[in-house]
């Protein structure tokens, strides 16, 4: 599995990756389910 960015302007922020679970139906929204590991990067677009 690959994931491509784009982007325009030089910059810095966080990129947040977030696992979650949803037992039972899978609706593919990020509101529900419960959280089982989220990670924060430090990123700089050059």
């Amino acid at each position: 599995m690959a994931t491509k960015f784009a982007t325009g302007a030089v910059s810095t922020g966080i990129l947040t990756v977030t696992l979650k679970h949803q037992p039972g139906t899978k609706d593919n929204n990020i509101a529900t389910g419960e959280t089982d590991v989220q990670v924060n990067f430090s990123t700089v677009i050059q």
